[in-house]
């Protein structure tokens, strides 16, 4: 498992407390949770990832894809690792062969942080684009063919959001990058935020060829209702992307096949429940592999006379 933790170390171990530390670089062996005792120097800790990846003819180059993780709020340790084995393990499964590398953030373990969370999650965007998007665009050599996705989670899709946006901001504004596929899953950020010349979301736009955008209507965890949430706005994860969306944002309502799935409900299943379902997996995969247009998967449904197409997630 490759992770890129921002953590603070206390007491000899990554801390769940939301306070932000340097930024370290790990390979974390099968089965285990992420340590200090995993840190490596970041040349290091690129050889080893950029080994993960195919030769070309006579050993020359490199192809393949990396899919970068930005876990949400109320992760620990722990439970970013869980995740992140099911990320691989599900794309594994959907035939999909990529490295997953987590940007493992301070996001606390008390779910009444959620305020302070979100503060931490801006203040950390930055180190995403410059000690991860950025650090892997650079170590592709001219002869090397490696994709780079990124796939955010609830509140890792305002880190992703604020990374782009930091990152435009600085003085590297200029450099040219882009990243392949950016996914949001249930995406905690403003769905208004993400309409076509919303500053906000420009930078995101800019920096990416397609961004997609899974959505659960009935995601508890997002209901602006919700004690934690007062004062914020509808969520894209929760309502989908607005009438505005550019024409490379694509929008999958998940609704019908969480209604129909079969999983265990207990906790927020309707904002996790993505990383247990085996159908998510086959679509998502597709759409980081890109060779099927939107409108052509067969894991999807598009909804009649939505342009850009809207799809759902097909319920079976």
């Amino acid at each position: 498992m490759f992770s890129i933790c921002v953590r603070r170390i206390v007491n000899g171990a990554f801390s769940d407390e939301p306070t932000l530390g340097p930024t370290r670089y790990l390979h974390v062996p099968e089965g285990a949770n992420p340590s200090p005792a995993h840190i490596l120097t970041r040349t290091e800790w690129l050889r080893r990832l950029l080994a993960t990846f195919n030769r070309g003819p006579g050993g020359r180059g490199l192809f393949g894809d990396l899919t970068l993780y930005i876990h949400g709020y109320n992760m620990s340790v722990a439970e970013v690792a869980d995740r992140h084995r099911k990320l691989q393990d599900g794309l594994d499964a959907a035939q999909f062969s990529t490295t997953v590398v987590s940007f493992d953030w301070p996001s606390g373990n008390i779910p009444l942080g959620y305020l302070e969370d979100r503060h931490d999650a801006k203040t950390t965007a930055f180190r995403l684009v410059q000690d991860g998007i950025k650090l892997l665009i650079a170590a592709r050599t001219a002869d090397c063919e490696v994709n780079i996705h990124t796939v955010a989670h609830s509140m890792g899709a305002y880190v992703l959001r604020e990374a782009f946006d930091d990152a435009d901001d600085s003085s590297a504004a200029n450099a040219n990058w882009t990243v392949n596929q950016v996914v949001m899953v249930a995406g905690d950020v403003s769905a208004a935020s993400l309409g076509d010349g919303n500053p906000a979301s420009e930078s995101l736009y800019r920096h990416s060829y397609r961004v997609t955008n899974y959505y659960n209507r009935v995601d508890d965890a997002l209901q602006v209702s919700n004690l934690k949430r007062i004062g914020l706005s509808p969520r894209v994860g929760r309502v989908g992307l607005p009438a505005t969306q550019p024409s490379k944002a694509v929008d999958v309502d998940c609704t019908a096949r969480f209604e129909a799935w079969t999983g265990p409900r207990d906790g927020f299943a309707s904002h996790t429940f993505y990383f247990d379902d085996p159908l998510f997996f086959t679509d998502l995969a597709a759409t980081l592999i890109g060779r099927i247009d939107r409108v052509a998967m067969p894991t999807r449904e598009r909804y009649a006379g939505t342009e850009p197409p809207a799809f759902r997630l097909k319920p079976a």
